[in-house]
Order: structure tokens, then sequence, then C-alpha cells
């Protein structure tokens, strides 16, 4: 019993279907691929997790002192808001590597990583005298389910010409890291930071989730990235684990050994007992008022029942044919359920 009213199976059912922290399923799916942009993102601002991207997925060795975030003004058209996520420039050499992030397939992007590059080169050449153009490293990171069928390079998108038109094309290519691609294996082994994000980033529910953020904890060893993934955890993927964060936590702290996290999981286990109590108060109440309003259609029901078995028999007993009878009882109904709504 809850205050007045009594839980049959049926009911307890019902709330079981209903998520503790009123998020459905689906929503769950969309909410992680919403969480992408964000992780790369933020991941990639650390230099030395760009270090470790370039190293482990284009077998470029940059140490990550030399590493030094290139405003994002910088390669900015006039009157445009934004062009790339992320670029860095290789400090004492005129190198510099531009990260975009997709989620979806953009037919345009040969086009879009070309303009970004022209735009990075224009802009470094108006603010220096160098007399050797920049080397610019275009790089699209894709977290999305559809295959990648776009062009990697800008010449492929150019018209199909006769033979000696082919050496006037524009030879522009962009590197596609397209994590649909990369096994779960592979990415466990890196052991980086980047890479964890990208094997949490392929999955594709919760429990999936769960799973893959528990290898990647087993896996690894290095306490710095450990905490980070903490971080990940706490504030990018919390509302999409549901609760399921405290074992994970609990699972990093096991092999980091850091006591102030023994507080931080005592804390979230609050927050989440405090978040179900609150789910569970309002599925009884939307579960109460839904049994409520059957209750009341029901008792409707039957009372329009018994005023159409009266009023036929007093017709029957004034000898009316079967047409009026029906068609009376029908439209005393009718208008009952008119005023009823």
């Amino acid at each position: 019993m809850i205050g007045e009213y009594e839980f049959t199976y049926a009911d307890y059912v019902l709330l079981t279907q209903k998520n503790y922290f009123g998020i459905e399923e689906k929503l769950l799916e969309n909410k992680i691929i919403q969480k992408h942009d964000k992780s790369f993102k933020k991941a990639l601002e650390d230099p030395e997790e760009m270090s470790n991207f370039l190293s482990n997925f284009l077998n470029i060795k940059v140490d990550d002192k030399k590493l030094k975030i290139y405003g994002a003004e910088h390669i900015t058209e006039q009157y445009e808001v934004r062009l790339s996520d992320i670029v860095y420039k290789k400090e004492g050499e005129e190198i510099y590597y531009i990260v975009e992030h997709q989620s979806t397939v953009d037919l345009n992007m040969p086009y879009r990583m070309l303009r970004y590059c022209m735009e990075l080169m224009r802009k470094i050449i108006e603010n220096s005298n160098q007399k050797i153009y920049p080397t610019i490293v275009p790089i699209v990171i894709y977290t999305g389910e559809r295959k990648w069928s776009v062009a990697k390079n800008f010449a492929d998108k150019q018209e199909l010409s006769k033979e000696e038109y082919e050496e006037y094309k524009i030879d522009m290519k962009y590197k596609l890291i397209d994590i649909s691609q990369i096994s779960r294996e592979e990415l466990l082994i890196k052991q980086t930071y980047i890479a964890s994000i990208m094997l949490i980033e392929k999955s594709t529910n919760k429990d999936e989730m769960v799973t893959n953020i528990k290898k990647i904890i087993e896996n690894t060893k290095d306490i710095k990235q450990l905490m980070k993934l903490k971080n990940y955890i706490i504030f990018i993927q919390k509302d999409i684990l549901q609760g399921e964060e405290v074992e994970l936590l609990e699972m990093i702290s096991g092999k980091v050994g850091n006591d102030q996290m023994s507080t931080l999981i005592e804390r979230l286990k609050r927050e989440n007992d405090a978040i179900r109590k609150e789910a569970r108060e309002q599925a009884i109440k939307e579960l109460r008022g839904t049994v409520e309003e059957e209750a009341k259609e029901q008792a409707w029901k039957e009372m329009t029942e018994i005023v159409r078995k009266e009023l036929q028999e007093e017709m029957i007993k004034n000898g009316e044919t079967e047409e009026k009878i029906k068609m009376y009882t029908d439209a005393l109904i009718s208008k009952l359920n008119i005023k009823n709504q």
C-alpha cells in the first residue's frame, strides 16, 4: 500500500518499464550521439592528447610541448562565426594541424577542408613576411553510423576532364579517421585517453557504453589517463550512465588509490538515490492518475449501459419497434457521452 493506493502485479510491471531516471532507451542513443563533439573537442584541447592522437592515428611524432593551439580567429573570414574545430601549430616550424569532427556524412567536405586550409594559409601569409608557404595537415574525425562515402581529395570531386587537363586539378587531400573502421581491440591496445573516447563513442546504448568503459579501466595502467577518464564519466556521460557511473568510479578508485574519490562516490550515490526516489514518486503519481482515469471511464460505461437497458425495457413495454428502440437509445447514449467529455 502507498497512501490509499494498492499496487497490483500489473502496476509493478508498468513501473518497472519506466526508467527510474525518466529517460527512455531511444533518447539515450540520441544523447550519446550528441555528446561526440563535446568529447572530442575537449580531449584534443590538451596538447598531450593531440600529440597522442597524431602519433596513434597519423604516425606523426610531435612533442606535445611543441604543440600550441592556434586561435580560431586566425582562420575566420570576415562575417564568419566559425570554421574549424581545432587548429594547432608546431612551434619553431610552419606546420599546422586542422581537426574537424563530423557525426554525419558531409558531401561537401572536400571543399570545406580546402577552404579551411586556404583561409588559414591566407592569414598566415598576411601576418608574416615569409616566402615559403606553411604545411597544413587537414584531419576529419568521423563518428557517425553511416558509411563515409565522400571523396578524400578535392581533385576527385572536380569534373571529369580530358587527360590534358588532369594536371590542373587541385590536389588537396584530408586524412579521415573513421572510428567505425577501427576495432575495439585496436583502440584498447593504444591505451590513450583519445583512443578511450573513441571506443566509448562507438557505443550505441548505455549497456554497451558501460561494458566498453569497464574494458578501458581494466586495460589502462596510466593513472593520469584513468583520472581523465574519471572526469569524462562525471562531466560528459553521467546523464547517459544513469547511476552506473558509481561502479565505474569505484573501479577507477581501486586502481588509482585516490582517497578523494571515496567522498565523490558517496556524493554521487546520494544524488542517484534522490533522483531514483523522485522518479519513482513521479511514476507512482502518473500511474495513480492513469488508474483513476481508467476507473472513471469504466464506471461511465457501466452507467450508460444500465441507462440503455432501462430505456429499452420501458420502450418494449410500450410496444415500440426494434428500429425505434435502437434509434432512441443510441441518440440518448450519444448525448450523454457528449456531456461527459
